[in-house]
C-alpha cells in the first residue's frame, strides 16, 4: 500500500506546455481562431497541427452546435 501511495505522491498532473504562435500560422487557421467564441487549450494545443486544425474545429462544431435530434418515427 505504501509503495503505491509513494508513487502517487511523485506524479503530477501539471503541465507546462507553450501553445504555438497563431500569428505565424497560416491565415485560414488563424482566421478560425480568431473566431472561436471560447479559446481552451485544446484548441491551442490543435495549433501544433495546422493541417487538421480547420477540420478538427469544423467537426467540434458539428457535433456540439450543429447538431439536431431527429424526431422518432411513427410505427
Amino acid at each position: 500500500m505504501n509503495k503505491q501511495t509513494d508513487s502517487n505522491e511523485r506524479l503530477s498532473s501539471k503541465v507546462e506546455i507553450d501553445f504555438p504562435d497563431f500569428s505565424k500560422l497560416p491565415e485560414r487557421v488563424r482566421d478560425k481562431f480568431e473566431r472561436l467564441p471560447t479559446k481552451v487549450n485544446f484548441f491551442r494545443m490543435l495549433g501544433y497541427s495546422p493541417g487538421a486544425f480547420v477540420e478538427v474545429i469544423n467537426l467540434t462544431n458539428a457535433i456540439f452546435k450543429n447538431l439536431e435530434k431527429s424526431k422518432p418515427s411513427a410505427k
